[in-house]
């Protein structure tokens, strides 16, 4: 169930990023032969103490089922919908995080900058995911 969810995400994520049969049949252009290219830049800044964190996140480097669950993610959040600025008034403040996302998916890229309280409740789980990253990836030392 997982994996056919897992393709149908993948397959929701590839739609509109033009056509494959017009790719070269050279092996590193098939997405087939290598999967979905998605590198993404995450920045959280602001809060109580006004850190900011950052991760670079290659979609390639990671284990299956962390791919998978980012790609449902970005799918289930409708990224590449979504306006590059996502505010509202009444959620500014110096304790709220601020967020800027870009998601670079088989050479097309989008951002989306937003905070909290701003944030539509489908990017929620995509921010959080992220924000673990980030997280994760400055205590291991990453970037």
């Amino acid at each position: 169930m997982k994996q056919t969810i897992a393709i149908a995400c993948a397959t929701l994520l590839l739609a509109g990023c033009g056509d494959v049969r017009s790719q070269p049949a050279n092996e590193d252009h098939n997405p087939a032969s290598q999967g979905v290219v998605m590198k993404i830049q995450f920045e959280r800044s602001g809060g109580l103490a006004g850190l900011t964190t950052r991760v670079n996140i290659d979609a390639d480097s990671l284990p299956d089922a962390e791919r998978q669950t980012l790609t449902t993610l970005v799918a289930d959040a409708g990224f590449f919908a979504l306006p590059a600025a996502i505010k509202n008034s009444a959620s500014t403040g110096a304790d709220r995080f601020n967020y800027r996302v870009t998601i670079d998916l088989d050479g097309r890229g989008h951002t989306v900058e937003t905070t909290d309280g701003a944030a539509p409740a489908s990017l929620i789980p995509l921010l959080d995911w992220l924000s673990g990253a980030a997280q994760r990836s400055k205590t291991s030392g990453g970037s």
